[in-house]
């Protein structure tokens, strides 16, 4: 219980008063693909620059491949074709504040799973963890 409460106490709130309430530093989230074994996981700021980040920002900067921007500044990215996005079983609009997903959509441990399916092969991926390659021991 001390370590819940702990761990939960170094996401805490920014002081930021957002529209959707007091922010948390940073989000926890895992985004699983069908391009890795592993998940992607790094520290995102739900806030930047006094603005609520969204879902869009968060592909954008974990993974640029599954999203394309659109230049309209209100929804700024779409997800590509042939690619899908579900978290908790639902497709979240892009312009979804990661605040609101967070707060609603996360699972019992407080991390956000997000899922991404049909990304390119060769498009670029940044995955929290290198991605180790099976040696002839492995196999």
């Amino acid at each position: 219980e001390y370590f819940f409460f702990s761990f939960m106490g170094s996401l805490g709130s920014s002081g930021i008063n957002a529209e959707y309430g007091d922010p948390y530093k940073f989000i926890p989230f895992r985004i699983y693909t069908d391009m890795h074994e592993r998940y992607i996981q790094r520290p995102f700021k739900p806030i930047n620059d006094d603005v609520l980040t969204t879902l869009g920002d968060l592909l954008h900067k974990c993974i640029p491949a599954s999203v394309e921007e659109t230049g309209n500044s209100e929804e700024p990215f779409k997800v590509r074709k042939g690619v899908t996005l579900k978290i908790q079983g639902v497709e979240p609009p892009l312009v979804t504040p990661v605040q609101w997903l967070s707060e609603h959509l996360s699972h019992a441990d407080n991390f956000l799973y997000i899922v991404v399916l049909g990304i390119n092969q060769e498009a670029p991926v940044k995955p929290a963890r290198p991605v180790v390659a099976e040696t002839a021991e492995d196999s």
